[in-house]
Parts: C-alpha cells; sequence; structure tokens
C-alpha cells in the first residue's frame, strides 16, 4: 500500500464528513478496498456519527478534531484538504 494505515485513519473521519480533496477521497477509497482493518476503522467511525447519543457524538467530534490537528502538523496538509 502507498500510504500508511495511521494516515489513512487520521483521513477517515474527514472523509467521511466529505471535506477532503478529491486526491485524499481517491487515496482512501483505495486504501479501503485493499486494508481490512482500516475498512473496519472506517465503518465504525462511521456508524458511530449517526447515533444520537450525545457521549458518541463527542466521541466522533473528537476523533475529527485529532484527525486535524495531525494533518495541520503533517507537511502534507495543502495535499489532502
Amino acid at each position: 500500500m502507498k500510504y500508511p494505515c495511521e494516515m489513512i485513519q487520521d483521513l477517515i473521519p474527514l472523509y467521511i464528513e466529505g471535506i477532503c480533496s478529491d486526491e485524499s477521497k481517491k487515496i482512501v477509497e483505495e486504501h479501503l478496498s485493499l486494508c481490512k482493518s482500516c475498512n473496519e476503522y472506517y465503518n465504525s467511525i462511521n456508524n458511530m456519527k449517526d447515533i444520537p447519543i450525545d457521549s458518541i457524538k463527542k466521541e466522533y467530534d473528537q476523533k475529527k478534531a485529532k484527525s486535524f490537528q495531525k494533518l495541520k502538523k503533517n507537511c502534507f496538509i495543502n495535499r489532502f484538504l
């Protein structure tokens, strides 16, 4: 795989929200088609956002915020957002 799982998992919450670039979307989709663990992570995060329980919604929002923070520190931020 071209990109590490950690990076893809950082992009997944942004991918779900539809706030990443087209290039990032392609990267995530390609990786998800090849990686079972990232696909499971995607499904767990995606299911989490639709549950109306405040504690779960808060956890989802925290994961999304962590994704932004990690990508902000990464020199490739302009490429992925």
